[in-house]
């Protein structure tokens, strides 16, 4: 067990349905993956466009379908899982409301998009590139509120710690920037693996 919960048997993985691609997909491989706070959604993003899943049906759309380039990089849900948050390789940002899978709206900054994190509360995405810049958006207004000065040249995780105090940005050096949101101070940083901060353990 993880946290509590139970993991599920060899044998149950093997019995569970298979997701067949749906109609419409050109994903030739995928890049990142999420599911949605309330589980009923999963997204896929990769070259050749975003996959979204109903977990209760096994019904698969295809987001974007735009074979391959720019290549759909990273994935996320607002917290209240009402939307699919898609960053692609362009710097391009999509807001897609779930109950109609339309995009709502769009937001561009420099670079790949690397990373998207929400903050708990649903106003806030930070967003990371690969010009090493944490980026936090107003996910009301679509407004860029802050830059967070980074010094990561392939910026490639970014998380909150579990205070919500905290930002942190690592990349495939290994090393991890934490920054305090209130103050926007630079803390020192620390090595780690972007495991650690994909679960949000550096305090």
């Amino acid at each position: 067990a993880i946290d509590g919960t139970q993991l599920p048997s060899e044998s149950a993985l093997d019995n569970s349905p298979e997701l067949e691609r749906p109609e419409g997909s050109q994903m030739v491989y995928v890049m990142d993956t999420a599911t949605s706070p309330d589980r009923l959604w999963t997204a896929f993003a990769g070259w050749g466009g975003v996959d979204l899943f109903n977990n209760d049906t096994n019904e698969g759309y295809a987001m974007i379908d735009a074979c391959c380039d720019p290549a759909q990089e990273t994935v996320t849900f607002s917290p209240d899982s009402q939307i699919l948050v898609i960053g692609d390789s362009n710097g391009g940002v999509d807001f897609v409301d779930l109950q109609t899978r339309s995009t709502i709206a769009t937001i561009r900054q420099d670079g790949e998009i690397k990373d998207l994190a929400y903050h708990p509360n649903g106003q806030l995405l930070a967003v990371s590139g690969s010009d090493g810049r944490i980026r936090f958006w107003d996910t009301q207004t679509y407004e860029e509120q802050a830059v967070l000065m980074g010094y990561i040249e392939d910026a490639s995780v970014i998380a909150f710690t579990p205070n919500n105090e905290r930002v942190i940005l690592a990349g495939a050096d290994g090393m991890a920037w934490r920054w305090d949101i209130a103050t926007g101070e630079n803390l020192p940083s620390t090595r780690a693996y972007d495991f650690w901060i994909g679960y949000g353990t550096i305090p």
